[in-house]
């Protein structure tokens, strides 16, 4: 595993946990977690791709514009929001109202966790002169947003139905499997 994958993980793990102990994580909260950062990467990837075109194309390297991968998290983002941000928490007006203070990013923990990543992200990037294959247009990390997407449903609807504001066992075993897969698909990039 590199170093910048153990940074990444491990703020997500500290930033979460301060998060449920403070009963502000919500499985809207982690999936919406993995979507932005993947936003962010895209979004930092193009404005390097920009910056350094012509030396990128010098390396022989194919110089695109991702436009694929903003349709799909795009709409990766109206399936999160609508599906885990309002439907299945349409009887729980508390979940409902945190989910959408996290979708304003009015969530501590989830701007602290979104502000590491990026400054971590510009940081790995101006080192290693590192770009990700934007290429494809599902790539590893689609894949854990779109399991996460098909887990935090099933999580959602058989588990967390009936229950009001997260408590921290309940929280801890519902968003230990995303962070777990974060960490296992995010080992080898």
């Amino acid at each position: 595993m590199n170093p910048k994958k153990n940074i990444d993980f491990f703020a997500t793990l500290i930033f979460t946990i301060l998060g449920i102990y403070n009963s502000q994580v919500t499985v809207f909260y982690i999936i919406y977690l993995f979507w932005f950062q993947e936003f962010v990467r895209t979004i930092i990837d193009v404005v390097y791709v920009l910056f350094n075109k012509k030396r990128l194309e010098e390396k022989g390297a194919v110089v695109e514009i991702p436009i694929p991968n903003f349709i799909l998290l795009f709409i990766y983002l109206v399936f999160i929001v609508v599906l885990f941000g309002v439907l299945l928490n349409f009887n729980n007006t508390d979940l409902m109202i945190l989910n959408m203070r996290t979708l304003m990013l009015k969530n501590i923990y989830f701007d602290l966790n979104v502000i590491v990543f990026t400054i971590e992200y510009v940081f790995y990037i101006k080192m290693f002169a590192y770009v990700q294959n934007q290429n494809h247009i599902f790539n590893k990390r689609h894949i854990v947003l779109h399991i996460s997407i098909i887990f935090g449903a099933i999580i959602q609807m058989l588990i967390l139905r009936d229950a009001k504001i997260n408590n921290e066992l309940l929280s801890m075993a519902v968003i230990a499997p995303f962070l777990i897969l974060k960490y296992f698909f995010g080992r080898n990039e």
